[in-house]
């Protein structure tokens, strides 16, 4: 685990119950509370969070460079940076929609 909280090894994901999670398959909004964070294989960062009804969602945010804050981890809807730690046992309202490749990515996070 990284200074921020970020799990950084698959031992660490493993370890802390990131299997659980799955990524969305349909389009949809809830809301839920960010369980724990992990960096992914392609410079995204891997969101869990655990829905009000139980699911257990896996969401990435990809970086964008920001001039105030440098790189920002968050869907594209969004004034947080996931990459933070005091972010962790919130709750959050993340949409879920289908871009135009067919995937399903996060929007938002209010």
């Amino acid at each position: 685990m990284n200074q921020n909280g970020v799990l950084t090894t698959k031992k660490e994901v493993a370890s802390s119950g990131g299997s659980e999670y799955q990524f969305p398959e349909e389009e949809m909004t809830f809301k839920g509370r960010l369980d724990s964070r992990s960096w992914g294989k392609k410079f995204n960062l891997v969101c869990n969070f655990t829905a009000e009804d139980g699911r257990k969602w896996k969401l990435i945010a990809f970086g964008r460079r920001s001039h105030y804050d440098g790189n920002v981890y968050a869907p594209k809807n969004c004034v947080y940076n996931f990459a933070e730690d005091w972010l962790e046992g919130m709750s959050f309202v993340c949409t879920i929609k289908k871009n135009g490749k067919g995937r399903y990515v996060w929007v938002s996070a209010e």
